[in-house]
């Protein structure tokens, strides 16, 4: 069942902004472009364009799959009905985003991660033997310090919100932060439900749309611990 979430009010000087705003969607491993529907069909409620891009999972690398969507990045940067630039991910597409953008420098972009394994995944624990060489994901992902999720670059330049699930069995909590100072919100989830969460859902529209999280004042602010440099 979609999920579509009461939609947000939008000032009447801001709908021609919203209208004019795009947003790539990425999914997870093992995933397809279905698991981003409610949120592709809750952002085009509110009038963004949206696309939800398609690859498959596991047979390449991250860098592969990077250069790919840079592909569809730049197209959207040479549509001249596109002001703004958002993305949204979930999972291992948030490190083929990080990994895409890179490359670009870009002005008033917003970027939701959902459920990141910005440290890397638990699933790199099970041994793959001779099967990780058909399968470069899994040693990108690693925990460890040498790997490359561990060795990207913190997203610059950049709106960042991170949304957690609660109960996630693929991603460690703290291995969602990042080294920068970004938004970071838990949902009572799991890590495969949560792009079709109704609260996850009303999250990534209010941070698209004002660059934060809704919720209390007192607790709206980055991750204190981890200042950008």
């Amino acid at each position: 069942m979609n999920v579509r979430p009461d939609l947000p009010r939008i000032a009447p000087q801001c709908q021609a902004d919203v209208q004019r705003t795009s947003v790539i969607l990425v999914h997870g491993m093992l995933a397809s472009h279905r698991s981003m529907r409610p949120i592709a069909d809750s952002l085009s409620d509110l009038g963004m364009h949206v696309t939800s891009w398609r690859y498959s999972t596991l047979i390449h690398s991250i860098r592969d799959h990077a250069d790919r969507l840079a592909r569809v990045v730049l197209r959207h940067l040479a549509d001249r009905d596109v002001e703004t630039l958002h993305f949204v991910g979930h999972s291992m597409g948030c490190i083929i985003l990080r990994q895409t953008l890179l490359r670009f420098r870009l002005s008033g972009a917003r970027f939701v991660m959902l459920a990141p394994p910005n440290g890397g995944s638990r699933l790199t624990r099970l041994p793959s033997g001779p099967l990780a060489r058909w399968f470069p994901p899994f040693a990108e992902l690693a925990e460890h310090r040498d790997s490359l999720v561990n060795r990207l670059p913190s997203p610059t330049g950049l709106d960042v919100g991170v949304v957690a699930a609660r109960w996630d069995r693929v991603v460690e909590l703290e291995a969602t932060r990042l080294r920068c100072s970004h938004e970071h919100l838990v949902v009572s989830a799991t890590h495969q439900r949560l792009p079709r969460h109704e609260e996850a859902v009303r999250q990534v529209q209010h941070f698209l749309l004002h660059g934060c999280f809704d919720r209390p004042a007192a607790t709206q602010r980055s991750d204190p611990r981890r200042r950008a440099a």
